[in-house]
């Protein structure tokens, strides 16, 4: 793993009408395969006011009667804030903004704030943020207030990453991973219908043999959208990437069609152990394994559909 960082130090003032305007950014490196983790700090304050000496509009006063915040006080939040959005090269989908922190309410002292995301453990809307980020991505700390009477000031941030480097053709440690090229395994998929692999995983029998699978292919849109068996889906923390496993990969259903092995965290191993029958098949979506990790395009795709995937499927485990 590498860990990239940059740092600003300059006084700013963030308005409600200020145009949406990063403090700081970062360019992912085009070494970079994906990233797993991000760290974003900042050193600032709002205007310092208190409740009651800030001017609101009627509406304004009516929105936070509505929410008991005029009658108590305590329950009021700064209305300055901070998101992190992306810059993306041209043909890239847009992610949108994610929101990290706020500052202390009526406050005048600078304070630091930090939120850190790691992609074993990260709430999904982050996670999925984290995997769909490639290389030339730029990272940005925006900071924003809300209502004409709230001012951002931010006197310095930080933006840190964490991320894997691409493995050269070849490279010893990716042969150890694995014993196929993940091409092999993974067909292309149908952006325009929406299409997905599921993992059919193959029954136990009476003994708890190991994991063996192949995929099955299901288009969420189109006019042969819904045709297809039903699945589940998983969600789950990706664990300690030294703790490995492998299950078994078949071109079909087919015992003898065998394609190779995926590497998979200790982790999802023993969730679809458990999760597995003895005597029909599991059809199954998992980000780890359904989704192609090596092919950054197709991996921007399918996270930026998993709403809709997790809304599809017949159950989703956690």
């Amino acid at each position: 793993m590498v860990k990239l960082s940059v740092v600003r130090h300059d006084l700013v003032q963030a308005y409600e009408h200020c145009p949406r305007r990063p403090y700081l950014e970062l360019t992912v490196p085009s070494d970079a395969s994906g990233v797993t983790a991000a760290v974003f700090k900042t050193d600032s304050r709002d205007q310092g006011e208190s409740f009651s000496a800030v001017r609101f509009t009627i509406t304004q006063w009516v929105d936070r009667l509505q929410k008991g915040w005029a009658s108590n006080p305590e329950r009021e939040v700064s209305r300055t804030w901070f998101e992190v959005g992306l810059r993306r090269p041209e043909g890239r989908g847009d992610l949108g903004v994610v929101r990290i922190h706020h500052n202390r309410v009526a406050n005048p002292e600078f304070f630091v704030a930090s939120t850190s995301w790691e992609i074993q453990s990260a709430p999904l809307r982050a996670k999925s943020w984290l995997q769909a980020i490639q290389p030339g991505d730029v990272i940005q700390l925006i900071p924003k207030a809300q209502y004409q009477a709230w001012t951002n000031y931010i006197r310095g941030a930080s933006i840190e990453i964490e991320y894997q480097v691409k493995a050269a053709a070849g490279h010893a440690e990716r042969a150890a991973e694995s014993s196929f090229e993940p091409g092999h395994a993974y067909q292309s998929l149908s952006d325009a219908k929406r299409q997905i692999r599921v993992l059919v995983v193959k029954p136990s029998g009476a003994s708890e043999t190991d994991i063996e699978a192949y995929f099955e292919y299901a288009n969420l849109e189109g006019d042969d959208a819904g045709e297809h068996p039903g699945f589940h889906a998983l969600s789950y923390c990706w664990g300690d990437s030294s703790d490995k496993s492998f299950i078994s990969v078949h071109a079909g259903e087919a015992t003898e069609s065998f394609t190779g092995k995926i590497v998979v965290s200790g982790t999802l191993y023993r969730a679809i152990r458990h999760l597995r029958r003895q005597d029909t098949p599991l059809r199954i979506w998992i980000d780890a394994v359904c989704i192609n990790q090596e092919d950054l395009s197709e991996r921007a795709q399918q996270v930026s559909i998993m709403g809709l995937i997790y809304s599809r499927a017949e159950m989703v485990h956690v």
